[in-house]
């Protein structure tokens, strides 16, 4: 791969998202050597208890993990997957929609923590009350150690590049790794463009099944999901809309069968009104054909994304 311009390394760089968050769970020794004992368990590794040292479903908490949560969903719709080690490929078109998206995901998250940290001595108290003797004053650290267990972000890293290869080794088994990492790195990105092939039949798969009242969605994000109403919001439309607006930036490869998709998707079935759906069932019916038609033609050219 040459440095010259329309090269990997010129197009896309690395990824990853980074989060940590005080858990509060801890294993207790008491607690379990009590429960060996009643059970008369000899083997120490065979049973281990844990406790909650807080309550979890605190509000102030609550609203800190559900940024964490939005920012995984963020980044698995930002980058496309690299290797198995939670690191992205992000588009050089997608970068400053990434990076602004995670700035305010960022500024959320630590506008966040100070009602946290605000009702931390309180949720300590609460815990007294709920663990009983269970409760131990030395799992509870201090609140400027506790402020160091929260952390937020995104980390930009150069895309690797067979050019940069150093080694000590001779001339020509350098060239032969080059040569195979060159390969690897192609073979990579080539299997992390059938992304977003994925988001878009999810995307579809979703208002098929749920125009189609179907009880069940085969979409990723509702993980088999049943649904007891046929009622849908307005997301079902905007939501396949976002991601016809979104996919053409992590197009990395300029795919023109994933372009030609995504247009066929965007003028199929994100120009009628979400009201004009729930309020006519022929035009419901109509999309709904629309959506299964796309969904079980992508599913034959890409079957991994069905």
């Amino acid at each position: 791969m040459r440095r010259k311009d329309g090269s990997l390394t010129s197009r896309a760089m690395l990824c990853t998202f980074s989060t940590s968050v005080y858990s509060g769970r801890k294993a207790d020794k008491k607690a379990t050597r009590e429960i060996r004992e009643w059970h008369q368990i000899t083997e120490e590794k065979v049973i281990e208890a844990k406790k909650r040292t807080f309550p979890e479903d605190a509000p102030s908490y609550k609203a800190i993990t559900a940024i964490i949560g939005k920012g995984r969903d963020a980044f698995h719709e930002e980058t496309l997957p690299w290797l198995q080690n939670g690191t992205g490929i992000l588009p050089a078109a997608n970068f400053m929609h990434c990076t602004e998206r995670f700035n305010v995901l960022e500024r959320e998250f630590y506008q966040a923590l100070p009602a946290f940290f605000e009702e931390w001595p309180q949720l300590v108290e609460q815990a007294q009350g709920i663990l009983k003797t269970l409760f131990d004053p030395t799992d509870y650290p201090p609140l400027a150690k506790l402020k160091k267990r929260f952390s937020f972000g995104i980390k930009i890293f150069p895309m690797p590049d067979e050019s940069d290869f150093r080694a000590d080794i001779p001339d020509d088994q350098l060239d032969v790794i080059k040569i195979e990492m060159a390969a690897n790195i192609e073979n990579t990105v080539k299997q992390s463009m059938m992304e977003p092939y994925s988001q878009l039949w999810d995307a579809v798969a979703h208002m098929a099944s749920r125009l189609q009242a179907q009880t069940t969605c085969p979409c990723r994000k509702c993980k088999g999901k049943t649904f007891k109403s046929d009622q849908f919001g307005d997301s079902l439309v905007e939501n396949v809309a976002e991601v016809c607006e979104r996919l053409p930036r992590l197009n990395l490869l300029a795919d023109p069968k994933l372009d030609e998709m995504i247009l066929v998707v965007k003028a199929s079935l994100t120009t009628i009104a979400p009201d004009l759906l729930r309020g006519n069932e022929e035009v419901k019916k109509s999309l709904a054909e629309r959506a299964q038609a796309i969904r079980d033609e992508m599913s034959v050219f890409f079957p991994s994304a069905a």
